[in-house]
């Protein structure tokens, strides 16, 4: 495979990408899709500022109008549930229930779908008695050698997403999967997400830790929005109150681009890992500033009944506590991972015995629990990215995600109440 810039060639395709990693077009002169000059493409394709393909023009296979183009619905979950032809009559629609794909409806007739523990659809059949006309599909692990038997005019295949016919890539939202290489088409946009003491994670373009019949990666991340949370009972919102430091940079504040890269770096990744998990981190800010006297350090602006995060360039590494009910953590615009101290401070690695340890015997009985709840954390947090997604086949099981549970139990804790007079 060759890459140039956002080129990528695979020996059969040219494939171009925009700045946010999105596939534009298969093949031909980029840009030509519907004018220009030089080689037509093979298809074009069209997103929302979610990262929903909302448009395409290409090779589909199908009967709805022959033209190739496309345009797509998505429900307020992000599932892709209408799909409409250039002259706006449906084509077909898919039908969920709580995220489960249930149903796909196209030409006047429901086919039912029968998915196997990944989600992979293995079987779709009418309800036409005797009959019962049905679709069967198998696929290797890696959802490679894909063969149906039957008719069908759904394209959501490998563990529910949507293949194309165009390039045979199957869309995953924040990125594109080429199941013949077993293997995404780009590299993981979070790069913390790569642990020494899991060299599965070197590999910043594998599928699912290489374990495709054990895991999924459902979204590549997403978050969970307030309108999302306020519709899922099984969503746990968590208030963050971030505090720019006033004193950094020697008293002249952060810069515009610290601040703007500390939004768009790590708080977005807290946003999009901990929605994994059905978290919705509902975000204020506070005029604050960090002072040291006799090294111990006070905060002004911090926030009852919220994570205080104080962004400040005093600390080089993440540090996070909790003095009663007040819980803070510290980290640095540019050198901290904020998804790692919220893991600790959600977990409770800041509370009780553990946060007294901490503080009491920095090295080596600190050391050593901060090591051991970073290992425990991590291996939680990968669960959470590949099987627990709010969307995922695993959802809400017995053994889901305890970050989901456990952040309910921490904002609580938190959050101040009123007794009575």
């Amino acid at each position: 495979m060759i890459a140039a810039g956002n080129l990528l060639y695979d020996g059969t395709h040219y494939y171009f990408y925009d700045a946010e990693n999105q596939l534009i077009q298969v093949d031909g002169t980029l840009g030509y899709c519907t004018a220009g000059t030089g080689t037509a493409a093979t298809a074009c394709y069209v997103y929302d500022a979610e990262g929903h393909r909302v448009h395409r023009t290409g090779v589909i296979t199908d009967t709805c109008d022959g033209t190739g183009k496309r345009d797509y619905v998505f429900d307020l979950a992000g599932n892709w549930v209408g799909e409409y032809s250039s002259n706006g009559n449906g084509c077909k629609s898919e039908i969920y229930a709580d995220s489960r794909h249930l149903v796909t409806y196209a030409g006047g007739t429901p086919l039912f779908i029968h998915s196997d523990w990944l989600g992979t659809v293995r079987l779709r059949n009418n309800a036409t008695y005797p009959t019962y006309n049905f679709q069967t599909c198998t696929s290797l692990p890696f959802g490679d050698g894909l063969t149906c038997a039957g008719s069908s005019q759904s394209t959501l295949h490998f563990t529910g997403k949507e293949r194309d016919y165009e390039s045979g890539l199957d869309n995953f939202g924040a990125r594109f999967d080429a199941s013949s290489f077993g293997r995404f088409m780009s590299p993981d946009p979070l790069m913390a997400s790569a642990k020494v003491w899991d060299p599965q994670t070197w590999n910043r373009y594998s599928y699912a830790s290489n374990n495709p019949l054990m895991l999924i990666d459902p979204t590549g991340m997403q978050e969970v929005t307030a309108d999302q949370c306020a519709k899922d009972k099984h969503c746990v919102t968590v208030n963050v109150n971030v505090i720019y430091d006033k004193n950094a940079n020697g008293g002249k504040g952060l810069t515009d681009k610290q601040k703007a890269d500390f939004q768009k770096g790590q708080l977005q990744n807290a946003k999009d890992q901990f929605g994994d998990a059905d978290i919705h981190l509902n975000v204020t800010y506070t005029a604050g500033a960090a002072t040291t006297v006799n090294g111990q350090t006070t905060v002004a602006g911090l926030q009852a009944g919220a994570l205080n995060v104080v962004v400040t360039d005093k600390v080089s590494n993440g540090q996070s506590g909790m003095a009663g009910t007040t819980a803070t953590s510290f980290v640095n615009p540019e050198a901290t991972d904020l998804p790692h101290e919220m893991a600790h401070q959600f977990m409770g690695d800041t509370q009780g015995w553990r946060n007294w340890l901490k503080d009491a015997d920095p090295f080596p009985a600190g050391l050593f629990l901060n090591t051991f709840t970073d290992i425990g954390n991590d291996l939680e947090r990968a669960w959470m990215r590949n099987l627990d997604s709010h969307s995922g086949p695993f959802s809400h099981y017995p053994l889901a995600s305890a970050f989901n549970r456990n952040a309910d139990i921490f904002q609580k804790r938190i959050q101040p109440t009123t007794k009575p007079q």
